[in-house]
C-alpha cells in the first residue's frame, strides 16, 4: 500500500533558503516518499534567485509555496542580519514568476508585529508591493510568551523586546486593517488567539501550511487531506507536514532577538 504523499516544511526551525540552500536541496532529493508540496520559509528572498541550486530546484518542483517574512525591521537591532524591506521587495516580481506565475503560492508574513516601532507605517509602505502583484494573504502574530522550547520572557527581557499594551494593539491593528482593506489584503493570525478575539470577523485564523491550498493548486489536481499537525502549538492550525530543518545542524544566522527557537538556549549572538 502506497504511503500518503508528503507536505514538506522547509523550515519553521531555521532559514534554510537563506543559509543552507545546498544542504536543503540535497536533503529534499534524498526523500524516498512521494512529495505532494513544499512550503519554503525565509526572510532572505534573494536566495531563490541568486543560488542556482535552489532556483533550479524550485523551477522543477511540481507544487512549491513560499512563506516570505518581511516585517520592515531588517537591519535593525530586532533583525540585524536580515535584508531591509526595500531590498527584499525588489525580488517579489521575479519570485512570483519563479513560483509558477501564481501569486497564491506566495504568502506574506508581517510577523511578529512589535510595539515601539512604526508598525502601521511599515505595513502601509510594504503592503502595496504585495498587493500590486496579486499577493492577497498577510499573516501576522504578536510575540508569544512561550514556545514549544520553553518560556520566552527571559529572552525578551534580556534583549529589551518591548511589551504590547492592549490599547496599543487595538490602535495599531485598526490602522493595519484599514490599509489592508483598501488593498484587498486579507489578514490572518498565526497562533495568536488574542488577535482573533479582538478583531473577530476581521482577522482570521491562519493555516500557514495549508493542505487545501496545496491541493487546489496542484498541477495534476492531486489531493492531500488536511490533518492538523499535532507537533505544533495548540493554536496553530497548520496541516500536517514533515519539517526537514534542524535547530542544531542548520542554525539560522539572522540574529532576530525575538526568535522563539532560542528559548532556554544560548545567547543569540553566540550562534552567529
Amino acid at each position: 500500500m502506497e504511503l500518503p504523499k508528503l507536505i514538506i516544511s522547509a523550515s519553521r526551525r531555521t532559514d534554510l533558503p537563506g543559509f543552507h540552500a545546498e544542504w536543503m536541496v540535497d536533503k529534499l532529493k534524498r526523500i524516498r516518499r512521494s512529495i505532494h508540496s513544499i512550503f519554503f520559509w525565509t526572510k532572505h528572498p534573494q536566495a531563490f534567485l541568486t543560488k542556482s541550486v535552489l532556483k533550479s530546484y524550485v523551477e522543477k518542483s511540481e507544487n512549491p509555496f513560499l512563506l516570505l517574512t518581511i516585517t520592515g525591521l531588517g537591519g535593525s537591532r530586532f533583525e540585524p542580519d536580515v535584508p531591509s524591506w526595500e531590498e527584499s521587495v525588489k525580488f517579489l516580481n521575479k519570485l512570483v514568476t519563479l513560483f509558477k506565475g501564481e501569486p497564491e503560492r506566495l504568502r506574506w508574513r508581517f510577523d511578529p508585529v512589535l510595539p515601539d516601532v512604526d508598525t502601521q507605517g511599515l505595513f502601509e509602505r510594504i503592503a502595496p508591493f504585495f498587493a500590486q502583484l496579486g499577493i492577497r494573504t498577510c499573516i501576522v502574530s504578536l510575540p508569544s510568551p512561550v514556545s514549544l522550547k520553553g518560556n520566552l520572557c527571559e529572552q525578551y527581557n534580556k534583549f529589551s523586546v518591548p511589551t504590547w499594551e492592549e490599547s496599543e494593539i487595538i490602535k495599531s491593528f485598526e490602522k493595519i486593517l484599514h490599509v489592508a482593506e483598501k488593498l484587498n489584503i486579507k489578514i490572518f493570525s498565526c497562533a495568536t488567539p488574542k488577535l482573533l478575539k479582538m478583531f473577530s470577523g476581521k482577522i482570521f485564523p491562519s493555516r500557514c501550511i495549508d493542505a487545501e491550498l496545496a491541493s487546489k493548486l496542484h498541477p495534476r489536481k492531486f489531493n492531500v487531506a488536511h490533518v492538523k499537525d499535532p507537533s505544533q502549538r495548540k493554536n496553530c492550525f497548520c496541516s500536517l507536514s514533515e519539517d526537514i530543518g534542524s535547530y542544531t545542524e542548520t542554525k539560522c544566522y539572522s540574529g532576530c532577538i525575538y526568535c522563539y527557537s532560542k528559548a532556554g538556549g544560548p545567547d543569540i549572538q553566540a550562534l552567529k
